[in-house]
Protein backbone atom coordinates (compact mmCIF):
# COMPACT_ATOMS: atom_id res chain seq x y z
CA UNK A 1 0.00 0.00 0.00
CA UNK A 2 1.55 3.31 -1.03
CA UNK A 3 0.92 6.03 1.25
CA UNK A 4 0.51 9.95 0.98
CA UNK A 5 2.24 11.97 3.63
CA UNK A 6 2.05 16.06 3.90
CA UNK A 7 4.42 18.08 5.49
CA UNK A 8 6.17 21.38 5.28
CA UNK A 9 9.54 23.31 5.02
CA UNK A 10 10.76 26.99 4.80
CA UNK A 11 9.99 28.17 1.34
CA UNK A 12 13.29 29.52 0.93
CA UNK A 13 15.38 26.46 0.97
CA UNK A 14 13.48 23.73 -1.19
CA UNK A 15 15.00 22.15 -3.94
CA UNK A 16 12.42 19.50 -5.40
CA UNK A 17 9.54 19.49 -7.89
CA UNK A 18 6.43 17.47 -8.43
CA UNK A 19 8.02 14.04 -9.60
CA UNK A 20 11.24 14.33 -8.11
CA UNK A 21 12.38 11.11 -5.81
CA UNK A 22 13.06 11.30 -1.92
CA UNK A 23 14.63 8.47 0.20
CA UNK A 24 13.84 7.48 3.53
CA UNK A 25 15.41 10.18 6.09
CA UNK A 26 16.42 12.63 3.46
CA UNK A 27 16.68 16.06 4.35
CA UNK A 28 14.05 18.19 2.75
CA UNK A 29 14.78 21.83 4.54
CA UNK A 30 13.73 23.02 8.02
CA UNK A 31 10.53 24.59 9.91
CA UNK A 32 10.59 26.46 13.00
CA UNK A 33 14.00 25.00 13.79
CA UNK A 34 13.46 21.53 13.31
CA UNK A 35 15.21 19.10 10.31
CA UNK A 36 12.46 18.01 7.97
CA UNK A 37 13.21 14.37 6.51
CA UNK A 38 11.40 12.06 4.22
CA UNK A 39 9.01 9.68 6.13
CA UNK A 40 9.75 7.20 3.15
CA UNK A 41 11.84 6.46 -0.03
CA UNK A 42 8.63 7.72 -2.62
CA UNK A 43 8.46 10.50 -5.10
CA UNK A 44 7.21 14.48 -4.37
CA UNK A 45 3.33 14.43 -5.90
CA UNK A 46 3.02 18.26 -5.04
CA UNK A 47 4.42 21.22 -3.61
CA UNK A 48 1.89 24.39 -2.90
CA UNK A 49 3.21 27.78 -1.62
CA UNK A 50 1.55 29.48 1.68
CA UNK A 51 2.84 32.97 1.30
CA UNK A 52 1.50 34.15 4.65
CA UNK A 53 3.70 31.49 6.36
CA UNK A 54 6.82 31.32 3.67
CA UNK A 55 6.32 27.93 3.70
CA UNK A 56 5.85 25.14 1.39
CA UNK A 57 3.35 22.62 2.06
CA UNK A 58 4.83 18.78 0.14
CA UNK A 59 3.11 15.80 -0.09
CA UNK A 60 4.96 12.70 -1.01
CA UNK A 61 4.14 9.51 -2.13
CA UNK A 62 6.01 6.13 -0.62
CA UNK A 63 7.11 3.80 -3.02
CA UNK A 64 8.03 1.06 -0.63
CA UNK A 65 5.49 -0.63 1.76
CA UNK A 66 6.92 0.32 5.23
CA UNK A 67 7.43 3.86 5.95
CA UNK A 68 10.04 5.31 8.37
CA UNK A 69 8.16 6.40 11.35
CA UNK A 70 7.32 9.85 11.44
CA UNK A 71 9.36 11.10 14.81
CA UNK A 72 12.33 8.79 13.49
CA UNK A 73 12.42 11.46 10.76
CA UNK A 74 11.75 14.05 12.98
CA UNK A 75 9.70 16.12 10.26
CA UNK A 76 6.90 18.87 11.64
CA UNK A 77 3.56 18.82 10.00
CA UNK A 78 1.43 21.47 9.34
CA UNK A 79 -1.51 20.99 11.88
CA UNK A 80 -1.20 17.63 12.32
CA UNK A 81 0.38 14.75 10.02
CA UNK A 82 -2.22 14.80 7.10
CA UNK A 83 -1.61 10.83 5.55
CA UNK A 84 -3.57 9.26 3.22
CA UNK A 85 -3.21 5.78 1.60
CA UNK A 86 -4.03 4.48 -1.60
Amino acid sequence: MRKRTATQVDAARFAKRAGDDVYAGERLGEWNGQVVRAPADGYVENVLFDPHEHRLIITIVSTEESAVEQEDCASPAFDGEATQSE
